[in-house]
C-alpha cells in the first residue's frame, strides 16, 4: 500500500494501532490464565476489556473517517510478546513470572500512551475533531492502565527482589 498523502499515513498508524489494540486484548487474556492470584488475574481481566473499548472506539474512528481499518501488523507488540515468550520458556519461578508479565503489560500500555499521543495530534491537525475525541479517550485510558501497571508493578518487584 503507497502511502501518498497525510490520511493515507493517518489510516496506516491507526490500523496499527487497531492491530496493536486486538493483539493486546488477546495476550491479556492469555497473562489471566499465568497468574496464580486472583487479584492479579482480576487486574488482566480489566485491562483485556478496556483493550476491547479502545478497539470499539478505533472503530468508530475509521467510520468517522469512511474508511475500514487496513490489515497492518504491529510489529512493536508482536516483539513483545515473542520476548515475553521467550522469557516464558525459560521456566521463571512464579515470582519472577509475575513481576516479568506485569513489566510487559506495563511496557504495552507505554507503547499505546505515544501511539495515542501522535494518533490525537494528527486528527486535530487534520480537523478530525470527533476522531481527536474519541482517541483521546483511548489515550486517558492508557495513561490510567500504564499508571496503575506501573504502581503494582513496582510493589511487586519491592516485595520479590527485596527478598533476592
Amino acid at each position: 500500500m503507497a502511502i501518498n498523502s497525510p490520511v493515507e499515513l493517518f489510516v496506516y498508524e491507526l490500523s496499527v494501532m487497531h492491530d496493536a489494540e486486538k493483539e493486546s486484548a488477546a495476550w491479556m487474556g492469555d497473562m489471566v490464565g499465568q497468574f496464580r492470584d486472583a487479584n492479579l488475574q482480576q487486574v488482566m481481566r480489566v485491562e483485556q476489556q478496556e483493550c476491547e473499548q479502545r478497539i470499539k472506539n478505533l472503530e468508530t474512528c475509521f467510520h468517522a473517517m469512511g474508511t475500514p481499518p487496513r490489515e497492518v501488523p504491529s510489529l512493536a507488540v508482536d516483539g513483545m510478546r515473542a520476548e515475553h515468550q521467550r522469557f516464558m520458556s525459560q521456566e521463571p519461578s512464579p515470582e519472577a513470572m509475575d513481576v516479568c508479565t506485569f513489566g510487559y503489560a506495563m511496557k504495552l500500555s507505554y507503547f499505546g500512551v505515544g501511539s495515542y499521543k501522535g494518533l490525537v495530534a494528527k486528527s486535530v491537525l487534520m480537523g478530525k475533531i470527533s476522531c481527536a475525541q474519541t482517541l483521546q479517550s483511548n489515550l486517558v485510558m492508557k495513561v490510567e492502565s500504564a499508571s496503575r501497571l506501573q504502581l503494582i508493578s513496582h510493589e511487586m518487584s519491592q516485595r520479590v527482589m527485596a527478598t533476592a
